[in-house]
């Protein structure tokens, strides 16, 4: 069995589908293997799932956003969530978090916000790309703060806020 996660290793989603895979494999007696491919914010990896052979061998372990978000920011996205999928369960619920280097000068969600009324356009964040989850909820700070930060897109952000990218 194929469990494909359609966003970078080492993210909370990733390590979601190996404990799952590891437990299935032990009740069911059948290897179960996870296959990450990420990239623009899920939809590579939501494409081949879509597309791949309907015989119940692949398995999309996914987060929310590449079925809920992602498909309604990117018209390019290729699946159709309604139409390509059908759930089967829900694992685990996952809560974002706003982080800092210990050196930004910001020490609370306040104080950023001051900041970025006071010198607009000097805060940056990482993010995964349009319509990540990291993307809409800073769009949605922002919005309700009335302040810009600019993002730099990574092609995923693991489950200990590291940015993976391509050196």
């Amino acid at each position: 069995m194929r469990l494909l996660v359609p966003l970078a290793a080492a993210s909370a989603v990733d390590i979601v589908a190996r404990v799952v895979g590891d437990k299935m494999g032990t009740i069911l007696g059948q290897r179960f293997y996870v296959e990450n491919q990420p990239g623009a914010a899920g939809m590579i990896g939501m494409r081949a799932v879509a597309h791949s052979a309907p015989d119940g061998y692949t398995i999309v372990v996914a987060n929310d956003s590449v079925l809920t978000m992602v498909p309604n920011v990117r018209s390019d996205a290729g699946y159709d969530p309604q139409k390509d999928f059908v759930p089967v369960a829900r694992l685990v619920n996952h809560p974002l978090g706003l982080i800092a280097n210990p050196g930004f000068q910001a020490k609370s969600v306040k104080e950023m916000i001051a900041l970025a009324k006071e010198k607009p356009g000097v805060i940056n964040y990482a993010s995964g790309r349009i319509g990540s989850p990291q993307h809409i909820a800073m769009e949605l700070l922002m919005r309700s703060a009335g302040i810009k930060a600019h993002a730099y897109a990574y092609r995923g952000i693991n489950a200990c806020g590291r940015r993976n990218h391509r050196r």
